[in-house]
C-alpha cells in the first residue's frame, strides 16, 4: 500500500495504523489495495476508510472460496464507486472488448476526445492494464465481467453493443483497404488478433436484427481472401 501510494518519509504512526486497518478490511486483496493506494493522491485516507465502511460493512474474513469471491465483488464495487462519472462510463463501455482496445478504439467507442486521459486514469488505479506492444489495453477478466454486469444493469447494453458493432464494421473497412497495399501483413495480423471482436459484433447484429451491420462486416471481410 505504501509503495503504491508513493508516500514519502516521515509518516506518522496514526497514518500507518489507519493504512493497516484499511488493508485488513480489504482482506489483503492486491487489486483493492492498489486502487485504494492510487486514490490517496486525491482522496484523504480518512475519507477512504469512511467510504469503505459504507460500501463494505462485512467483508468476509474467511479464506473459503465463496466468502473470498464475495470479498472480491465487494472490493470491485467499492473501487467503482470511487471513480468519477466519466471513468465509470469508460469502465462499463470498454468492457465489451474481449481482446483489448487501443486508444483509437476507446475514442470511437466512447465518442470522447479525452478518452485517452480517462483510460490513463483507470490504468493508474489498476482497473486497466497498460498498453502492450500492440497498443492494446486490457482488463483482468473479473474486472471486465464486472464491467459487463454494470453495463447490463445500467440499461446501456444494447447501445454499447450497437456502437461496438459499428466500430467493427468501420475498422474492417479500413483494414480491408490496407489489405490491397504494402500493409497487407499488418492488415492480416489485425484481422487475426481481433477475430473474437468481429465474431462478437456479428453475433450481436444477428440477435438484434441489424442486417445492415452484418452485411457491412461480412462485405469488408470478403473484400479480399484473408
Amino acid at each position: 500500500f505504501l509503495d503504491r501510494a508513493k508516500v514519502g518519509a516521515g509518516i506518522r504512526e496514526e497514518f500507518l495504523e489507519k493504512a493497516r486497518d484499511l488493508c485488513a478490511t480489504l482482506d489483503g486483496l492486491p487489486l483493492a489495495i492498489e486502487v485504494a493506494a492510487a486514490r490517496i493522491r486525491s482522496v484523504p485516507l480518512d475519507r477512504l476508510v469512511d467510504r469503505l465502511d459504507d460500501m463494505i460493512p462485512l467483508l468476509a474474513k474467511s479464506r473459503g472460496s465463496a466468502e473470498r469471491h464475495g470479498s472480491i465483488a465487494s472490493a470491485m464495487a467499492w473501487s467503482y464507486d470511487l471513480l468519477e462519472g466519466r471513468e465509470q462510463r469508460a469502465l462499463r463501455w470498454l468492457s465489451v472488448f474481449t481482446t483489448g482496445f487501443t486508444r483509437h478504439d476507446a475514442e470511437a467507442m466512447l465518442e470522447d476526445r479525452y478518452a485517452e486521459d480517462t483510460v490513463a486514469r483507470l490504468v493508474d488505479v489498476s482497473l486497466m492494464q497498460p498498453a502492450d506492444q500492440l497498443g492494446l489495453h486490457r482488463m483482468l477478466e473479473p474486472i471486465r465481467q464486472y464491467g459487463e454486469h454494470l453495463l447490463a444493469t445500467s440499461g446501456e447494453q444494447d447501445e454499447a453493443g450497437y456502437r461496438h458493432a459499428q466500430w467493427a464494421a468501420a475498422e474492417l473497412r479500413r483494414v480491408a483497404a490496407d489489405a490491397w497495399s504494402v500493409q497487407f501483413r499488418d492488415a492480416l495480423a489485425w484481422r487475426l488478433e481481433r477475430s473474437r471482436e468481429i465474431d462478437r459484433a456479428v453475433g450481436w447484429a444477428q440477435r438484434h436484427d441489424q442486417p445492415h451491420l452484418i452485411v457491412g462486416i461480412l462485405a469488408a471481410i470478403g473484400n479480399r481472401t484473408w
